[in-house]
Formats: C-alpha cells, structure tokens, sequence
C-alpha cells in the first residue's frame, strides 16, 4: 500500500487510484487535514489535488472524528454549481488519536458506496500510516543517537591531537601536515556519513585513521595490530559503533600505562 510510505501526495494519488474500483465509487479523494492531497474521478476539475478540502462532509468528518454519510448534494456542501457528485462516505483517518486527514467515496446518484467497505478499508490505511510514522520516529531516534555518538567524538581527542600537531610543526612539519590531513580525513567521515549502516571496509578505514592519528600522540606506546579477514569489509555494520570501542581501549586500556601496549582489531565472518 503507498501510504506505508506517509500521508503525501503521490502515495495519496496512486491510492485513491488503486481504490476507486475496490471501493465502488465513482469517485475517491484523500485528504489531510486542510487539502486534497488525491481527487480522483467526476469533480476532480474543482475538487483539485492539491487545493483546500471543499465538500463539507469531509470537512465535517475530520473536524467531528467520525464517519459521515451524505444521501444528497445539499448535504455534500459543495459550493459549486453543477457538481456532479450526489452522495458520499467519508471516514477520517486516525494516527493514535489524531485525525490527520480522511477518505472519501463519492458517486454521482443518491445511493452512497458501502459504510463499512469504507471504513475497513480507512482502517488498514490508517494502520498503515501509524506504521509510517512509527518508522519516521525510530529513524529520527536513530539518528539522534547517530548526531549524540558524533557529538562526543569530538572535544578531548580534537584537542589532543591539535596539540600533538602544534608540536610537530617544530620539530617535524612534513608529519604535522600528514596529521593534518588525517585529521580532515577522520571528521570528513563522521560528520558526511548518511544512514545507519556502512560497509566495515569503510569503518575500517576511519578507525585506522583515528588510531594513526593516536600513535602520533602516543609514539611507541601505542602499538596496533590489525587482523581482519578480506571477507569482512563487505559487510554492513553500524555507522560508527567500532571507532568508540577502540578509543575506549585506547584510553582506559593503555593511556594510563608507563610502558603502553597493543591494539588489536580482529574481524572475521561466521561460518
């Protein structure tokens, strides 16, 4: 159903259009709460996509959150002359306990399509943009989640490695300008990355940049060791779910040694 998608306007479009036949009208609109997202059949010259809900059933189920039944043009409410159609069902469609906009069925004689295929059929479709919004929740949760992970990236580590490259533009200015570009490389990736998933090649690349970037600031009491099977780098995995995991072995697993240590990063696929 093209509503999965969300109440708009082409998902609204190829709905009334797949529904009309299903429905037995001769004419099908869905609405939100103040337009005709989809007019589709005898009266769509005025009912227009796009312009303001103008038959007052439809304007009355919305605003009332309940069905309503029109047996004749008078009680259609449109306020123009010569419109063809002569009854109606429109049933709103509810996100929770919102109304957030309605279907519905028209014909051009006084006997109005069935009440309850009506409604059933507002019931899946509404189900389905609760779906909808449900999806749009979770990604927004997401990606708030995904903003927070790189927001903490980066105050100490940018200023460690900030002041690990002031020190080696005196003593080493070729390797302060290689840092450099690292460090354009590493916030490039974190701040540009879109979605929730990435190829581990990808991942994989950043975190041996961050920890290029650490073995600057550490010498040789950072040493890495990297064991990642080729099968691996086409694999999705979370967006920047790995780099966290070898800070934190970075920072609590060695920083505070005299004599440092060893990172390993091991990856293979299940068999």
């Amino acid at each position: 159903m093209p509503l999965r998608s969300g109440l708009t306007a082409d998902a609204a479009r190829r709905t009334a259009t797949r529904l009309r036949p299903l429905l037995g009208g001769d004419a099908v609109v869905i609405t939100d709460r103040e337009l005709n997202l989809a007019f589709v059949g005898p009266g769509s010259d005025h009912h227009e996509a796009g312009g303001p809900v103008r038959a007052a059933a439809v304007r009355s189920a919305i605003g009332k959150g309940r069905t309503v039944v029109s047996r004749r043009p008078s009680a259609m409410g449109c306020d123009v002359p010569g419109c063809p159609l002569r009854s109606a069902v429109v049933v709103p469609l509810v996100v929770g306990s919102r109304v957030v906009g309605a279907i519905g069925v028209f014909r051009t004689h006084d006997d109005p399509a069935p009440r309850d295929q009506v409604e059933d059929m507002a019931s899946i479709l509404s189900l389905h943009l609760e779906l909808a919004e449900a999806d749009r929740e979770r990604k927004l949760a997401a990606d708030a989640r995904l903003d927070a992970l790189r927001a903490q990236i980066n105050p100490h580590f940018l200023f460690n490695i900030l002041n690990t490259i002031a020190s080696k533009s005196r003593t080493d200015p070729d390797e302060a300008r290689q840092l450099l570009l690292r460090l354009s490389d590493f916030f490039r990736y974190a701040v540009r990355q879109e979605g929730q998933l990435a190829e581990f090649a990808q991942e994989y690349f950043f975190v041996r940049t961050y920890l290029s970037l650490e073995q600057a600031r550490f010498g040789d009491r950072l040493r890495v060791r990297y064991d990642v099977d080729p099968q691996v780098l086409t694999a999705h995995v979370p967006v920047l779910t790995i780099q966290p995991l070898v800070e934190n072995a970075v920072k609590h697993g060695l920083a505070a040694k005299v004599e440092g240590g060893t990172v390993t990063l091991r990856a293979r696929v299940d068999p």
